[in-house]
């Protein structure tokens, strides 16, 4: 039986993590929920923070010969987003902190999963990513990128287009659009959260945290829809709950 720890660096403020802990209860997994990591106050995590901000999405993050120094971009050919981090890097980080204060918890049925309110991300053939989850040690879950990761209707991004060649407010396209894709804060985002944490633990059953029925909340969702449809309702296929043996 796996143990679960939860970790709460920010994540969106409309997270109820005591509900997130009832729904794995009835899995029987063991839950336990706790603190940040890293304390907020830490300057050496701010600055570490700092050196893995993602200022060119068309260019990776290279490593020196010591791990800890990053070589960042000199210039932006990409688009830049604010307060977007390598997903890599900074799992490696956590990874640090998690060894050093719980040494005796790097064993197999230890998952740990650090839900964060930060966008993280990785690079690809050509450019970054938006990711919602990292499974590895420890996992990260992104309540940003629950918002921003999955795509939004296809109209969105023709209407988008149109709304800045005419200098409108962006704003009013979300209004037109509200309710086909998950907000910031949304009080959706808690059941969401219960589906993605249940990949996770997928993943460490099987070394694949994604189901290949587009009817199951296991399912790698890329639009709006789907996650809205699927890991909002926590639908589980019958082969996937066998293997959460259900």
């Amino acid at each position: 039986m796996i143990n679960i720890y939860i970790y709460q660096d920010e994540p969106s403020k409309s997270v109820d993590i005591d509900r997130i802990s009832q729904f794995l209860n009835t899995f029987k997994f063991e839950t336990e929920i706790r603190d940040n990591l890293i304390d907020p106050a830490d300057k050496d995590f701010s600055d570490y923070l700092g050196s893995i901000k993602i200022k060119d999405i068309e260019v990776p993050l290279d490593k020196r010969h010591n791990a800890e120094t990053l070589i960042m971009p000199s210039q932006n050919s990409g688009e830049v987003r604010e307060n977007f981090y390598d997903g890599f890097w900074l799992q490696r980080k956590l990874a640090s902190y998690l060894y050093l204060n719980y040494p005796d918890e790097k064993t197999d049925d230890c998952l740990h999963i650090v839900l964060t309110g930060k966008l993280f991300g990785t690079f690809g053939t050509r450019r970054y990513h938006a990711r919602v989850l990292l499974a590895g040690e420890p996992c990260l879950l992104s309540t940003s990128g629950i918002v921003e990761a999955p795509a939004r209707p296809r109209e969105y991004y023709f209407a988008k287009a149109k709304f800045l060649a005419e200098g409108m407010d962006l704003s009013e396209l979300d209004d037109v659009f509200k309710g086909s894709f998950v907000e910031y804060d949304s009080p959706l985002i808690t059941d969401i959260l219960c589906s993605y944490i249940l990949q996770l633990v997928r993943y460490r059953y099987t070394g694949e945290p994604f189901c290949s029925s587009d009817k199951c909340c296991m399912y790698n969702s890329h639009w709006q829809k789907d996650v809205l449809d699927l890991q909002y309702k926590k639908d589980m296929c019958v082969e996937c709950s066998k293997i959460l043996k259900i």
